[in-house]
């Protein structure tokens, strides 16, 4: 189901843009969790800004970034994502277009919850969530310190009992 086409003109977008750039540099410089980038975004540009797009920005990633990174998780699922485009992305994350077939590959892209991105699940739908453990930014910073987990072993696969004692 298709929502109604943003109103935000061209320019002001390129304005939110380079605003958001500047935040979310200086929010993760001050240690600030994606999640907390997605929300100031979200309340300071409120009707202007959807999820999706928030969470591209508090992420630092481009449109390019996402399509490259999208086109590499269906591959590595043996999927065919030549035909996604820019234009596709942008109108996910501006809540245009629900991506249906691709939800998946965008949660798992995102490491988050489909309704993060602006798509909550509908009617019996099972959601969609790739949300890591609360510990997975101290498992990432383990991993950094001790060189990685090694071959094939996921952070998943170590869940929050690994830290235990």
């Amino acid at each position: 189901m298709a929502r109604q086409r943003s109103q935000v003109s061209r320019r002001r977008r390129a304005d939110i843009a380079d605003a958001a750039h500047r935040i979310c540099s200086l929010g993760r410089n001050e240690g600030r969790t994606v999640d907390q980038l997605q929300a100031e975004l979200l309340q300071r540009f409120t009707g202007e800004l959807q999820p999706g797009e928030a969470r591209m920005y508090a992420m630092g990633w481009t449109v390019r970034v996402i399509r490259e990174g999208l086109r590499g998780i269906a591959s590595q699922a043996g999927l065919e994502a030549s035909g996604v485009d820019d234009r596709d992305i942008w109108r996910w994350l501006r809540g245009e277009v629900r991506p249906t077939v691709w939800m998946d590959c965008l949660c798992r892209l995102f490491r988050c919850h489909q309704a993060q991105l602006g798509w909550p699940s509908q009617g019996n739908e099972t959601p969609v969530d790739y949300t890591p453990p609360a510990n997975a930014v101290q498992l990432g910073r383990i991993g950094m310190v001790c060189g990685g987990l090694g071959e094939g072993l996921q952070w998943e696969d170590l869940g929050p009992s690994w830290l235990v004692g």
